[in-house]
């Protein structure tokens, strides 16, 4: 997977409110191109809070991902999902190699660990490459 980027930022007035973090707070900031065979299947936008993640920033996600590095370090209490269909800026359209008019269904995936909000991330999917299944089960 190309990672574009992979670095801490402090917290904005842009990128604050993701974590729902004062301003300053130190925050990774990464955008990886995650590809199935040779196609661009997601762009990945994650923030991450530093201190439930320290060396985010070094982490080669040509090897990992971003969740599967998380998974580990900040183990998941509780995760929220939000789909939408959005037609792409010029930058998904690039990333994704897109046809002309393609929409693009984002999921936004907020993660908790350890009773705080320690991940948001966007990802960005061709709307003719993705498939949302989900299956639960219901204990007694």
């Amino acid at each position: 997977a190309p990672v574009i980027q992979n670095h801490e930022d402090p917290a904005s007035a842009e990128t604050a409110p993701l974590l729902e973090v004062p301003l300053g707070t130190r925050i990774f900031h990464s955008i990886v191109v995650h590809h199935e065979a040779e196609f661009p299947i997601q762009l990945e936008e994650r923030f991450v809070l530093a201190s439930a993640a320290p060396d985010y920033g070094k982490i080669d996600f040509t090897r990992m991902t971003p969740n599967e590095y998380l998974t580990r370090t900040a183990p998941l209490e509780r995760v929220e999902h939000r789909v939408c269909a959005v037609m792409p800026d010029e930058r998904m359209h690039r990333m994704l190699g897109l046809a002309d008019g393609e929409p693009v269904l984002r999921m936004t995936r907020r993660t908790w660990s350890r009773s705080r909000l320690v991940s948001h991330a966007w990802l960005t999917h061709p709307g003719s490459r993705f498939e949302l299944s989900a299956a639960f089960s219901i204990d007694d």
